[in-house]
């Protein structure tokens, strides 16, 4: 049974890089969607964990070059926001 949950989980050959790249900026979004209002009842770095979720997925499905690109992005967007929410905020 663990044997059966591997295999589905670990491909021999990740989808396609395009695939990958529409997903990870589809990931972002989604995340930036769910911590811009949260930042309003949540600390900053309670909704800044969201974004290590995306990082992951992109990660085990298609390995280390995307997950960083993901990553670089999904610390990007997190900036971009926690600065002009806080510019908000005062």
């Amino acid at each position: 049974m663990q044997a059966d949950l591997v295999a589905r989980l670990v491909r021999a050959k990740p989808p396609s890089l395009v695939l990958g790249i529409t997903t990870g900026a589809l990931i972002v979004t989604v995340e930036t969607l769910l911590v811009y209002p949260l930042g309003f009842v949540a600390s900053r770095e309670a909704a800044a964990v969201i974004f290590i979720l995306g990082v992951l997925v992109v990660a085990s499905i298609w390995g280390l070059r995307l997950a960083v690109a993901t990553a670089v992005t999904s610390v990007a967007a997190y900036n971009f926001f926690r600065c002009t929410h806080s510019a908000t905020r005062h």
